[in-house]
């Protein structure tokens, strides 16, 4: 049975680009996300535009959906309404300093030119950076950035370093929490599906 999308509905109009959409899913390597990041944020993306009359919101994700793997531009509603029993999400706003410091041709740029299908989703990355939680033998497991691999958060923050708002970030090795903590956003989370919670430390960094 889909996700429940009356809260979505409600939130889509307010929607901008730029906003993030963080997601508590309830797959095995969601599970495992969450366990070694002490976190229950298991995947996030970009608002890249927002409601129109013609077309629902769209997101800007680093994923392995439908047979492609990497960045790719995917509307938000039906990812929603699949992303499986249990699953949670939420809007985080961005705040208006942030906006202000944002160079919108680049962040379409850089979106538009990461899904020509040379990118590819970082499932190696993925494997090192739940790795390198381990302790002792984490520390001997090196994880580097690299454009032609993204893992979801990884691209999320590189989409913000290349329109300009974060700096010298090894986005390689931000975790989904990660980045719901830096200090880009604005009041509260919007839940958008799911049972009603908290995001632990949101927006704190």
């Amino acid at each position: 049975m889909p996700n429940d999308l009356t809260a979505y509905k409600l939130a889509a109009p307010s929607m901008r680009a730029g906003d993030v959409i963080a997601f508590a899913g309830r797959a095995v390597i969601s599970y495992l996300i969450d366990f070694v990041s002490n976190s229950d944020i298991s995947h996030v993306a970009v608002v890249q535009s927002p409601l129109t009359a013609t077309s629902d919101v769209l997101i800007a994700e680093s994923t392995i959906e439908s047979g492609i793997s990497g960045p790719q531009t995917r509307p938000l509603g039906a990812t929603l309404a699949n992303y499986g029993p249990g699953a949670q999400a939420w809007l985080l706003r961005l705040s208006d300093q942030v906006r202000a410091e944002i160079d919108w041709s680049k962040f379409n740029w850089f979106i538009k030119t990461s899904e020509d299908g040379r990118i590819k989703y970082d499932t190696p990355g993925l494997f090192g950076f739940l790795g390198r939680q381990i302790p002792i033998v984490g520390s001997y497991i090196c994880q580097s950035e690299t454009a032609k691999r993204l893992f979801c958060s990884g691209y999320a923050t590189e989409i913000f370093e290349q329109s300009g708002v974060l700096r010298g970030i090894n986005w390689s090795q931000v975790s989904p929490q990660d980045l719901v903590e830096m200090k880009l956003f604005t009041g509260s989370p919007v839940q958008l599906i799911g049972k009603p919670r908290n995001i632990a430390r949101f927006n704190t960094l």
